[in-house]
Formats: structure tokens, sequence, C-alpha cells
């Protein structure tokens, strides 16, 4: 359903009305179907466990039914991230908590970077560039450095 309607010239209003009409119903009757199983399935089971936590997280899965630029599904940050799962074996510096945070920060910035439509290497390079003339604690400094405010470097 969603790609379908990802395919169409919709408005952003447009394609959040047909996404709720056709998304509500199933959405229902999923609701209905995990509160009717809560009542005949022990809650130590492991459906039994599945269904509180698919009945606990139930607003966070229709959340995206208010939002037109939220999607159903997290495809786009799992496939963002996949060379970085397969690899991480592969690299040294991963193997400690901090190692850890520093690549995930890193991965991060790329990522955000390419989703902007910039180019990772320039945007590493100004922001390693600009980071050491910040003052320390500066916020207000480091949010200009994000990469929807930054740009691309002039003729790169």
């Amino acid at each position: 359903m969603e790609k379908k309607l990802q395919e169409k010239s919709l408005n952003s209003q447009e394609f959040l009305l047909i996404r709720r009409k056709e998304a509500i119903p199933h959405w229902k009757d999923f609701h209905k179907w995990l509160k009717e199983m809560k009542g005949m399935v022990p809650p130590q089971t492991k459906l039994g466990e599945a269904v509180g936590y698919a009945l606990n997280e139930y607003p966070k899965l229709v959340r995206y039914l208010k939002y037109a630029y939220v999607s159903a599904d997290n495809n786009i940050a799992e496939r963002a991230i996949r060379l970085y799962v397969i690899g991480r074996k592969n690299w040294v510096f991963s193997d400690t908590p901090r190692g850890a945070h520093a690549s995930a920060a890193i991965y991060s910035l790329i990522e955000t970077d390419k989703a902007n439509a910039l180019n990772p290497q320039n945007y590493l390079y100004q922001i390693f560039e600009k980071i050491p003339q910040l003052e320390k604690d500066d916020r207000v400094g480091l949010e200009t450095l994000l990469p929807w405010n930054i740009g691309e470097l002039p003729g790169t």
C-alpha cells in the first residue's frame, strides 16, 4: 500500500488521507485481535510476551499515520547502516565502548550527510577544519556544522 501511494503524485495531505483510509481498518483489526489474544494466551509464554509487547508498543506502531513524512518501517535506516554492521567485526577501533561511540557518531554524520545530498568527504573535511575554531561547549556553532546547515564546499 505504501509503495503504491508513494508512486502517485500526491501532496502530503492527500497522501496522509489515503494512507489513513486504507491502513486504519487493518490496524483496528490487529489491535482487536491483540486484545482478544491477551485474554486467551498466558502472558509468560513467548506468544503472550509478544502480544503484551505489541499492545504496549501499539501507539508507536501507528504513529506513522499522523505524519506523511514518517515511514511505516525503518528500512531506510536499516539499509543505511547495513555496511557498517557487516564490517564492524573487521574494524579494530570498534572493539571498545569508546571506539564504538566514536564510530557511531561518524557513521551517523555520514549517513545524515548522504540523506541531505551532500558529499561525505567534503562534509567531513569542512567539519574537521571548523570544529577546532569553535569555543568549548559552543552548541550554536556545532549546530551550524550539521549536514542540513553546512552545505557543500565551494568548487567541489
